[in-house]
């Protein structure tokens, strides 16, 4: 008997972008140049689908030739990714299409961590430290420290939380700390645990996305009935 995960597929922000990107292509006309910053979502069989159907995917790097495109009379619709961008690449993004008639910019990010950018600008300064708890090379997470200001902390697991947090004296001047939206739930409870333990006014927002703790439940679920499981992704 093959039992398939309820959760499987898409999540809501993988979808939306997905969708949009569609939509785009569905409408692109000939000339019209349509890229993603990065790659729009972490799916390589889906990213070779979108270059087949004339999407470029560029880096930041590439941005200044492709608004000398659109201030020549190209259409061109820039993507960003799912995982979100960093703060600075959003400003330019925002000059280049406030400038150029023909330069847009379609936000595919997803809302789960469009809400952390919130978070993280309401609640960083100075004098508080603000603590991530995700994979530092992640786009997500790049994109979510770029909008720290002042004393930031990337932990990869509970063990790098610790060794980081037991270090420091200054801790009554405030603590606030989020999660990456794929962030594994045994993992986050840790962190939590100890973020309490060395400060009790903590800021602690829980930012995992509800589809990832929905599918880490059922994958534990499904691993106690079945003799063998399957990840596709």
């Amino acid at each position: 008997m093959i039992r398939v995960s309820e959760n499987a597929g898409f999540c809501f922000g993988v979808r939306r972008a997905t969708d949009t990107i569609e939509s785009l292509i569905k409408n692109m006309r000939e000339g019209d140049v349509i890229c993603t910053l990065g790659k729009l979502i972490h799916n390589e069989q889906y990213c070779d689908y979108l270059k087949a159907h004339g999407v470029r995917e560029i880096s930041g790097d590439s941005l200044d030739g492709l608004y000398e495109l659109a201030k020549q009379g190209k259409s061109v619709t820039l993507v960003t990714r799912a995982h979100g961008i960093e703060r600075e690449l959003s400003v330019r993004l925002e000059n280049f299409s406030d400038s150029c008639s023909t330069f847009k910019v379609v936000d595919a990010t997803c809302p789960y961590v469009t809400k952390i950018h919130k978070i993280v600008k309401e609640n960083s300064d100075k004098d508080k430290h603000f603590f991530i708890i995700g994979g530092k090379n992640h786009p997500e997470v790049r994109s979510i420290w770029s909008y720290v200001d002042g004393k930031g902390h990337i932990c990869a697991d509970s063990g790098e939380l610790e060794n980081t947090i037991s270090g420091l004296t200054d801790l009554e001047k405030g603590v606030v700390c989020v999660a990456q939206t794929t962030q594994k739930l045994s993992e986050w409870k840790k962190c939590q645990q100890i973020i309490k333990k060395y400060c009790t006014n903590a800021k602690i927002f829980d930012t995992i996305c509800s589809v990832t703790e929905k599918r880490q439940t059922e994958a534990m679920a499904l691993s106690q009935r079945c003799d063998a499981m399957l990840v596709i992704g």
